[in-house]
């Protein structure tokens, strides 16, 4: 898969962490790396798909076989939605969203309110010397895409 979004920190990413989208075809895969409290401390990168939602009769689907079957995180939608300081409505748009960076603050958003266990069961846990070697790209993505740190 090859980086196509860093809708994390654009200055020593492997220190402070977020978002990344990678993409392969027309899947996308976004990994949440959240950094250790101090150098001695591993962090944690969750991986997860991001899977377009449908909105049917006022369902929101995670299921593209069944768009009638309630996501698992739907009841919780207008809380959600608060807590990020977003309209319930616009929460929705952003799951249905083809446009991947609203459907990836969406899953961040989801990450952040239910913990991001719930979206990688099995995340990778990473000392600081790791983390800098898994996420050297990153630094040279934001060069390519003139995303300045500080």
């Amino acid at each position: 898969m090859k980086l196509y979004k860093n809708m994390g920190d654009c200055g020593d990413f492997s220190a402070y962490g977020g978002l990344l989208v990678y993409r392969e075809g027309n899947r996308f895969q976004a990994e949440y790396w959240q950094a250790g409290d101090s150098e001695e401390d591993n962090g944690t990168a969750y991986r997860f798909d991001l899977d377009k939602c449908t909105l049917t009769d006022g369902i929101l689907s995670d299921n593209p076989y069944h768009p009638k079957l309630e996501s698992w995180f739907a009841k919780s939608i207008e809380s959600m939605a608060s807590f990020g300081g977003v309209s319930t409505g616009e929460l929705r748009q952003w799951f249905c969203s083809e446009d991947i960076y609203w459907l990836g603050r969406a899953y961040e958003l989801l990450g952040h309110y239910h913990g991001f266990f719930e979206l990688d069961s099995y995340p990778l846990e990473l000392s600081e010397a790791e983390a800098r070697k898994r996420y050297y790209h990153v630094e040279r993505y934001n060069r390519r895409h003139n995303r300045q740190g500080g």
